[in-house]
């Protein structure tokens, strides 16, 4: 099972990995009556479709405002269109809900994911310093870009794999501990919620030099969900 983005983000915020301010709005009067009550600090702001599938932004349901405006007219154009994506096939998705989150000041992209390698049964950190495209892209046009922190699931997370991450990505110092921090709750995520993905596209370096995840993908084991009702 997946869920929304909007909804990964609520679950990183429980496990202590930093994501950036939003909220979920079903109509763009929502939206404009959010914006007015100052839920989010002056813009841009971005608006994010909330469906099921990869390639939002070059099928429409990404959209940056410049004011509440904007972003209002934005929200308006996104509910209630269908998003079709490679995804989604033709048919594609219907669009109900929008994420609203401010723009953060980007100054490098990358990618994190923790999965289970099938092969030998360990959890496996993938990341890479390509972020904000789509990982199987980067696997076939630059392989050597993406790199793999291997963890026994029995001994869980452990500093030296944050550390080992930290180093294949560049990190040094103030990043390495957001880095390690970030590593961890995914790790608890991963196991407490019997999830199959959790991924971050793109882990963020901001211009002030923090660590945000602003982009959040979460799937879950089917055959676990009986024992968690609040997903």
């Amino acid at each position: 099972m997946n869920v929304h983005e909007y909804q990964a983000k609520d679950l990183f915020r429980t496990y202590g990995i930093a994501v950036d301010q939003g909220f979920m709005a079903q109509s763009a009067s929502e939206v404009e009556k959010r914006l007015h009550d100052h839920e989010l600090h002056e813009p841009p702001y971005v608006v994010k479709a909330q469906a099921h599938t990869g390639g939002r932004g070059k099928a429409g349901g990404i959209k940056v405002a410049k004011s509440p405006a904007e972003a209002v007219e934005a929200a308006r154009q996104i509910i209630g269109m269908t998003l079709v994506t490679p995804q989604t096939g033709p048919a594609g998705k219907l669009v109900r809900k929008v994420l609203v989150t401010g723009a953060a000041g980007i100054a490098k992209e990358y990618y994190l994911s923790l999965l289970i390698d099938r092969a030998s049964q360990d959890y496996v950190y993938v990341g890479s310093t390509e972020g904000g495209v789509e990982i199987e892209k980067v696997a076939a046009e630059k392989p050597g870009a993406i790199v793999k922190v291997q963890m026994d699931p029995m001994a869980g997370f452990r500093s030296y794999h944050g550390l080992a991450m930290a180093k294949k990505l560049g990190f040094s110092g103030e990043q390495t501990k957001q880095l390690m921090a970030i590593m961890a709750g995914m790790f608890r995520l991963f196991t407490e919620k019997d999830a199959s993905l959790v991924e971050i596209n793109p882990l963020v370096l901001t211009k002030d030099g923090r660590l945000m995840a602003i982009d959040a993908k979460v799937n879950f084991d089917d055959n676990g969900l009986f024992r968690h009702q609040d997903i």
